[in-house]
């Protein structure tokens, strides 16, 4: 399974590992799974989408990875553009009912159900 995110370009799978090999330093393993959308079938506009900014976020800090918690079924660890560059730690995510996770080779992009458009750079 590939992973893209723009904001990464040809760095996108690094990117990925590094974050991957961040949350394992701090005792937070995740799985090999590819995430490209957190649906909220309930609120759309509470849906996870990488390259989208955060909802309740920061405006203009897209998702850059989401990452599946080995450990605990349903959490999940959202790494936003900025936080990876402040090497900040990823948001802690639990998800419940009404949740769909997409992965990045199930759905073309364009056939998500996506919120508000990406505010910031376009590439």
């Amino acid at each position: 399974m590939k992973f893209y995110a723009p904001y990464a370009g040809e760095d996108s799978q690094r990117v990925w590992r590094l974050v991957q090999s961040g949350l394992a330093r701090r005792g937070r393993f995740t799985t090999g799974r590819r995430i490209h959308a957190l649906l909220c079938l309930e609120d759309s506009e509470k849906s996870v989408v990488v390259d989208y900014d955060l909802p309740g976020g920061a405006a203009d800090d897209p998702v850059l990875v989401i990452q599946e918690s080995s450990q605990f079924p349903g959490l999940v660890f959202v790494q936003t553009l900025d936080g990876f560059q402040a090497m900040r730690e990823p948001v802690a995510l639990a998800l419940g009912e009404g949740w769909r996770v997409v992965d990045f080779d199930e759905v073309p992009p364009d056939a998500l159900p996506l919120p508000a458009p990406p505010r910031g750079p376009q590439p």
